[in-house]
């Protein structure tokens, strides 16, 4: 290839396992977002991974979607050979005003990170 180029192949020592070392070396990432609407006054929805379910106050919504969002997380990072996982949470509530000041719920969001080295490198 690098005659095709017209310049010169230089291969560092090692360079056959270079991959293979950034690949452990490296991390894994995964995030999940869960979000909590409401249909209708006084029901909030989680729209969770087994399907949706309504709460009668956010704060239960809430609940159910951070746990949902983090199990979703956990799992994912170690089906991805994650090992030691580190979970960080984020959670963002939208709302708008109406014309008469009140404030109006939108949706409130929920990002789950979860964070590890593979597991061939942690140890």
């Amino acid at each position: 290839m690098a005659n095709r180029l017209g310049t010169r192949l230089i291969l560092t020592e090692h360079a056959d396992v270079s991959n293979a070392v950034g690949a452990v070396a490296g991390g894994v990432l995964q995030t999940v977002r869960v979000l909590v609407t409401q249909p209708e006054e006084g029901r909030y929805r989680a729209h969770l991974s087994e399907g949706v379910a309504d709460f009668s106050e956010l704060g239960k919504a809430r609940a159910a979607a951070e746990e949902d969002a983090k199990r979703r997380a956990r799992d994912q990072a170690e089906s991805a050979g994650a090992a030691k996982v580190e979970l960080s949470l984020e959670a963002r509530k939208t709302s708008a005003k109406a014309a008469t000041g009140e404030e109006i719920f939108v949706e409130f969001e929920v990002t789950a990170t979860a964070v590890g080295r593979p597991r061939l490198a942690s140890g």
